[in-house]
């Protein structure tokens, strides 16, 4: 197994102004885009996202890919058939059930 190199960027800034906050995130995220646009035409962007370092706007269960997504939701019905997890719990990401 060929094992390629990866590159993984985070950010962080915050100010007390809201309106700077929304201007980096905005900026940051087109940046983001720019880079995963650029990394697909060269052949190179992996679609898996590592959920503790996803940002909220990402959907990193989703690159999990469909079986593995499947197989979550199982098991969530499973050991968790009233959804208290996927209501209940603050913040982090959901499995994208209706519960």
């Amino acid at each position: 197994m060929l094992i390629q190199p990866t590159t993984v960027i985070t950010q962080l800034a915050q100010f007390d102004d809201d309106e700077a906050n929304d201007l980096i995130e905005s900026e940051l995220h087109n940046m983001f885009d720019e880079i995963a646009s650029v990394a697909s035409k060269k052949g190179l962007l992996r679609q898996f996202q590592y959920l503790n370092y996803a940002d909220k706007q990402q959907n990193p269960i989703a690159s999990y890919g469909p079986e593995n997504v499947a197989e979550l939701q199982a098991t969530s019905k499973k050991y968790d058939p009233k959804g208290l997890f996927q209501r209940q719990a603050p913040g982090g990401f959901r499995l994208g059930m209706q519960q």
